[in-house]
Formats: C-alpha cells, sequence, structure tokens
C-alpha cells in the first residue's frame, strides 16, 4: 500500500527522536474513497498543515544535529563542557546514536561528542552506567578505524590526542586511589568509634553492685539508698569510684557490642546468680573471653590528666586463659552526677584497648635489655601493676578497614607507581607496614644510618610480631637507649624529632603511628619528650648508658650499672598552696634541678621533688591522691610514659 503524506512526514520524524500526531480532521484512506468532492479542499489544506509543522520540526532537528556536531568538533580540539543537570541523559543517547545509524552524523562524531562531557559523574547512577557504556563501545569502533586507517587525519591526530587525555586522566585517578589507601592505611585507624558518648546510666541492679564493693563502714551508712547518697555522701570520693567502675564496665560493653561481639554481662550475676563464682575473676565474656575492666578517672582539675590503670593480680582461669584487661578512661563524676548526668554536658569514657598478662610478658621479653628495663611497678606497693595509656591496644578485627588497604598496597605494582610518581606523601612508614624493601627505591645517602637501623628493627618487629601501639611505642623509646648505650658516633646526626619521619604519614599530622590508634597520641607526646631531654643538656644526657620505664611515668638512667638510678623525666607530684595540684609535666633533666638529697627532679613551679624530702619546698599529696586501688595517684597531662 502506498505511504500517505502525512505516514511519510511522521516517520521522518520519528526516526529523528520526535513524534507528529494525527490531525483533528483527518481521515483513514478507506473512508477518503467515499468523501464528496467537495471535501478535497479541506483534505489538501490538512496535509499542508502538517507539511508546515514537519517542515519546523525538520528545522529544529538540524538545529539539534547542528549542535552535536559542533560538540563532536570541540571534542576534536580536546575542549570539555559541562551538561545541564536537566538534560535527559538516555534519551540524549538514543537520539545520537539514531542520527549515527540514519547516517547523519559519523562514528567519530559520536566519539568526540561524547568525550566532551566533564559532569557525567553528577548524573543518576543508572545513567552513568548508560552514558559510560555507549563511550566504551563508541571507543572500541573508533579504535578499530583508527587501526585499520579509515579515519581522516584530522580524526586520527585528534584521536590521539583524546588517548593522551584519558591516560591522564587514568593516571590521576590511580594515583589519588593510591594516596586514599594510604591515607586508610596511617590515619583511618580503627573500623569504629572507641569514644561512648555518655556514661552509661546506672539502675537499682548496678546501684547496689556497686555499693556491695565499698566497705562495711560506708553500706551501714549508705543502706543501699540513691536517695541517702544524693543527700549525704553526693560529693564523696569513694563512692564516685565504685559507682564509676561499675559505668565503665557498662561503657566497655556498650563498645564489644558495637564492634558486633556477643558480650555476658558477668559482673552482675554477683548479685543475681548464687554459686557462680565467675565474676571474682573477670568482669564481661566477650565471645566466650573473659574481661576484667580497669577504669582510669581523669583529674578532677584537669581533664586531660588522668590516674593510671592499677591491676593488683593478673587472673587466669580454666585451661590456663589469661584474663585480658579492658583500659577505660572515664570523666571526674560525683556520686550526685552519676546518679544524674543529664544535669553535665560532657560525661563521655574513651575505651583505650586490651592486654594481658602474657602480652606484657612478650613487650618485656622483646624490649628489655642489659641497658633497658620495663618496670610497670612501683616502689614499696608490692606486685601491682600499674598500666600507662600505650600498653592497649584495639582487637585486631577493628583494623578491617585498615588491612583491606595495607593487602591492596602491598601488590609490588601499587608501590613500584606509588614511587614513579612526584612523591606527596612519606613512603617509609607506607613501606614498613606493607611490608616493601624501601631500599629498592632510595639509596643508603637518602637516611642516615641510624633512620635506616630503626626502619629495618621496625620492620623486622611488625612483620614478626604485627602491628600494635605498645610494639610501635617499645621501639621508639628503646631505640633512644640504644644509642646513648652503643652508638655514641650517631650523636651528630641524631636527633628524636626525627622519629617523626619513621612514623607518621606527614608532618601536619602526627597522629596514628605506623596507622595504629593512638587516642591519646602517646607516641607523638613520647617523642617530644625525648627531644626535649636530649636537646636540653647534650652533654649531660650523654653521660647516662644505662635505662629504665617505669610504670608510673618515670624514666630513669644510670651512668654504670653499679650506680643509683636517677630521674631523667618525670611529671610534678607537688601542691600549689591554694590553686591545687602542680602536675607540670614534663620535668626534664637539663631544664629541672636536680634535687642533692633524694636526687629527684625539683619542679620549677612550686619546688617540690619528692614526698618526704627535708628539701623539698612543695605540698605533700592530700587526700585525693589515692586511685581506685588506695595508693597514689599520678595525674598528667599528655605524659607518654
Amino acid at each position: 500500500m502506498k505511504k500517505t503524506l502525512q505516514d511519510q512526514l511522521s516517520e521522518f520524524a520519528h526516526s529523528h527522536g520526535f513524534h507528529i500526531q494525527k490531525a483533528p480532521n483527518q481521515e483513514s484512506p478507506q473512508k477518503e474513497h467515499s468523501k464528496k468532492k467537495s471535501k478535497t479542499k479541506s483534505l489538501t489544506h490538512t496535509a499542508q498543515t502538517i507539511s508546515n509543522i514537519a517542515a519546523n520540526k525538520k528545522s529544529k532537528i538540524k538545529g539539534v544535529i547542528q549542535g552535536i556536531i559542533e560538540q563532536a568538533n570541540a571534542g576534536r580540539n580536546t575542549e570539555k563542557h559541562r551538561v545541564n543537570k536537566s538534560v535527559d541523559i538516555s534519551a540524549f543517547l538514543k537520539f545520537i546514536i539514531d542520527c549515527k545509524e540514519k547516517g547523519v552524523i559519523s562514528e567519530a562524531d559520536v566519539y568526540f561528542c561524547l568525550c566532551t562531557v566533564d559532569n557525567i559523574e553528577e548524573f543518576p547512577s543508572n545513567q552513568i552506567k548508560e552514558f559510560q557504556q555507549v563511550l566504551g563501545d563508541s571507543s572500541l569502533r573508533i579504535q578499530a578505524l583508527f587501526e585499520s586507517d579509515k579515519l581522516s587525519e584530522e580524526d586520527k591526530t585528534a584521536y590521539l590526542k583524546q588517548l593522551n587525555i584519558i591516560k591522564q586522566q587514568q593516571e590521576s585517578e590511580k594515583l589519588e586511589h593510591y594516596t586514599a589507601l594510604a591515607k586508610k592505611v596511617l590515619l583511618y585507624g580503627i573500623d569504629v568509634d572507641a569514644k561512648i558518648s555518655s556514661t552509661p546510666i546506672l539502675d537499682e541492679d548496678d546501684f547496689t553492685l556497686a555499693i556491695d564493693w565499698l566497705d562495711n563502714n560506708y553500706k551501714n551508712k549508705i543502706k543501699n539508698s540513691v536517695n541517702v547518697v544524693l543527700e549525704k555522701f553526693g560529693d564523696d570520693y569513694e563512692i564516685g569510684r565504685v559507682l564509676s567502675a561499675r559505668a565503665a564496665e557498662k561503657a566497655a560493653e556498650i563498645f564489644y557490642e558495637r564492634c558486633g561481639f556477643k558480650v555476658v554481662d558477668v559482673s552482675i550475676k554477683q548479685l543475681k546468680e548464687n554459686g557462680n563464682d565467675a565474676w571474682k575473676y573477670y568482669d564481661l565474656e566477650v565471645d566466650g573471653y573473659p574481661i576484667d575492666v580497669k577504669n582510669s578517672r581523669r583529674s578532677l582539675n584537669s581533664g586531660e590528666r588522668y590516674v593510671e590503670h592499677c591491676v593488683p593480680k593478673f587472673k587466669i582461669i580454666r585451661n590456663d586463659i589469661n584474663v585480658k584487661i579492658s583500659g577505660i578512661l572515664s570523666r571526674y563524676l560525683w556520686p550526685k552526677t552519676l546518679l544524674h548526668s543529664e544535669d553535665i554536658p560532657d560525661t563521655s569514657l574513651l575505651f583505650l584497648g586490651e592486654t594481658s598478662y602474657a602480652e606484657i610478658e612478650k613487650l618485656r621479653a622483646v624490649f628489655s635489655s642489659e641497658y633497658f628495663d620495663i618496670d610497670f611497678g612501683r616502689p614499696g606497693i608490692g606486685t601491682n601493676y600499674f598500666l600507662p595509656p600505650w600498653i592497649f591496644e584495639y582487637p585486631s578485627s577493628l583494623y578491617k578497614k585498615r588491612n583491606e588497604a595495607i593487602a591492596e598496597l602491598a601488590n609490588q605494582d601499587a608501590m613500584d607507581y606509588i614511587f614513579s610518581r612526584p612523591q606527596t606523601l612519606n613512603p617509609i612508614p607506607l613501606c614498613i607496614v606493607t611490608n616493601t624493601d624501601l631500599r629498592k627505591y632510595w639509596h643508603d645517602e637518602s637516611l642516615s644510618k641510624w633512620e635506616w637501623t630503626l626502619y629495618q628493627t621496625l620492620y623486622d618487629r611488625i612483620q614478626t610480631n604485627g602491628l600494635s601501639l605498645p610494639f610501635v611505642y617499645l621501639s621508639l623509646i628503646s631505640h633512644f637507649t640504644e644509642i646513648l648505650h652503643r652508638y655514641p658516633e650517631d650523636y651528630e646526626e641524631y636527633r628524636p624529632q626525627k622519629y617523626r619521619n619513621i612514623v607518621f604519614m606527614n608532618e601536619a599530622e602526627f597522629i596514628k603511628p605506623l596507622g595504629v590508634h593512638d587516642p591519646l597520641n602517646t607516641v607523638r607526646s613520647l617523642i617530644n619528650v625525648l627531644d626535649k631531654l636530649w636537646t636540653s643538656d647534650h652533654g649531660m644526657i650523654k653521660q647516662y648508658k644505662y635505662f629504665k620505664l617505669s610504670g608510673f611515668h618515670i624514666f630513669q638512667g644510670k651512668k654504670s650499672s653499679t650506680d643509683n638510678w636517677e630521674t631523667l623525666v618525670a611529671y610534678c607530684g607537688g601542691w600549689i598552696a591554694g590553686k591545687g595540684k602542680c602536675g607540670k609535666y614534663p620535668l626534664v633533666l637539663g631544664e629541672s634541678n636536680r634535687c642533692p638529697v633524694c636526687k629527684k627532679l625539683i619542679c620549677p613551679l612550686c619546688g617540690f621533688c619528692s614526698e618526704g624530702c627535708p628539701n623539698s619546698c612543695g605540698t605533700d599529696q592530700d587526700p585525693f591522691s589515692i586511685d581506685v586501688q588506695d595508693h597514689d595517684v599520678n595525674y598528667y597531662k599528655d605524659i607518654p610514659f
């Protein structure tokens, strides 16, 4: 059947993305034969109207096609343009493909037109995928035309330019990807927030349990009544201590559940399950493993100082399983606040990590030497352990994202690529954690002898023992003692502040040493203190050859193995009349004078040297210098030891 004029026009318009409806008065071909001759004029007028509409549409279509060709020519000149976000990408792609199939534009026009789009990532994902598919298909076809020498010279030149641009973009994206991975390794930390935003609410059972930890004198006065505590003991230190301890157990439970572990509150069974004495040994079961929660409270006068975690005895249960110690750092809150914490703006707690007797003994075995001793006790305090903040480490499962990034960067191609580009990040810590030999890329002259030695030591220890805050921390301070004891020839080039270049990603962010989570910045503080000790009086520090790091934040030295220990770094334990605890830190040999009587460092602010020394000008400790185990408190601000 012969096509009508309207059908022909509609077909042409439709082939270019438009649709023309029938005119209202138009009749079907079958009915035309039955119409009177008088209506011929009307039909002719209708056809003319359709013809005019089609011509107008055709003009617009030509304009659109001309725009596409102009866009393609811009692409040939490597220009980029942003597409209005209101554009329907699917319709746009359909139109240019249809035009190409009709022979209106060429394959090269399609390719270069698509190459100009500079903001496709701003569109919906389904449209992005469709665009990339069409561009990818066009790229393959234009490549085939290029290889078969079927492109014009102009298009060949333009195609090569586009290839170069694409290569540069890919290089840039690749570098951005590896840089992002490096940041994830060295800056990301753990996968969950270690901060518990507010102190858990203590219910009636929690209150009863905490009060049961007090001596009978307290219990007889309190009579297990919250109202009595609020009325008579709202500012009582000891009651605040036990309530804080119970709140810390609940905070640890919150943290472990946040990590996806199954947690059982064993401590509360002291009240609820007669005959079950597991609570005597640990507080929580985390995926079936025993956890003993130890809480330390920040200083009353300074939230940046806090009491050490005291462990009277490490516990071992069935089958010689070491009970792990979880460290919690809490605000200094009075009983009245713990029972009505909504009145205080910040009651947050911090989960510091875990440790155990076996892990601590392993550290001592690895790092202790004839000239460096690690002691977590206190003189005259029996067998108690006093744990510094750097001893804790987070469960390895919380480093999943960091470890995935390490695995990808450990690919040799990745490190080769990073070193082939201009350095935008520090590659030393990256090589240490990815098990990459830095000497493959750097000459011996790139680092000093002692820096290469430390690099290799960290590299070897981490490959053997894994990444952890205690290993990083002790590696640095033990290296400091090794320099002083064994390598005086390195003195000229050595300076502790250069440790930053070994363990931190860049100079602007001294956090996450070698990618381990260090919430209190203990490694950064250690480097600062050691550098202060080194630079305060070179001649004096070089006399010492034997060293001891004590659990109560004291670093000591001896000039020979038979000498008595002398304080190298300490904090002030004195008090300033009318103001409270002094707490100055650090007191550093060379900056602070040494007392001729007790041989301790003298605080330049309050004159305190040691408790009971007749030469001390400071005021001795007051009742608030008692920690959770009724021993002397050591408050400090930013103390690494």
